[in-house]
């Protein structure tokens, strides 16, 4: 059987016009127009891939510049028009502190390096 991933809103797109089935969410949060598809976390505990858009500055930026970026960033993800725009297009806004977000995304860089190492995954 073919599978692919695809986006939120492309594949439901294709599965309400029945040119494809949804079989599982990467994200274990559910998403708005997509409540019936299971996520793959349901089957696979801790399963979450969502992909994820992060603002980031270089290493050594003011740390007024962050908090005036940071500021910025709170008001437009406490939009309800981003929050509209966002769930059209199967996505969910939040925001993470710097500190935050630099743990996860260590942890995630540790997750998939394991996982390119299990599967000896070569960039060849």
């Amino acid at each position: 059987m073919p599978l692919g991933v695809v986006s939120a809103a492309a594949g439901m797109a294709q599965a309400k016009a029945g040119k494809l089935r949804a079989v599982g969410l990467m994200s274990a949060a559910k998403l708005a127009g997509a409540e019936d598809v299971p996520s793959i976390a349901s089957a696979l505990p801790g399963f979450d891939v969502a992909p994820r858009i992060m603002l980031l500055a270089p290493a050594g930026t003011p740390a007024p510049v962050i908090e005036k970026l940071n500021a910025a960033v709170r008001t437009v993800l406490a939009s309800a028009d981003l929050a509209q725009a966002a769930a059209a297009q199967g996505a969910i806004p939040s925001y993470l502190p710097p500190a935050q977000l630099a743990r996860e995304m260590q942890r995630e860089y540790a997750d998939w390096g394991k996982l390119i190492q299990a599967q000896k995954i070569t960039a060849d």
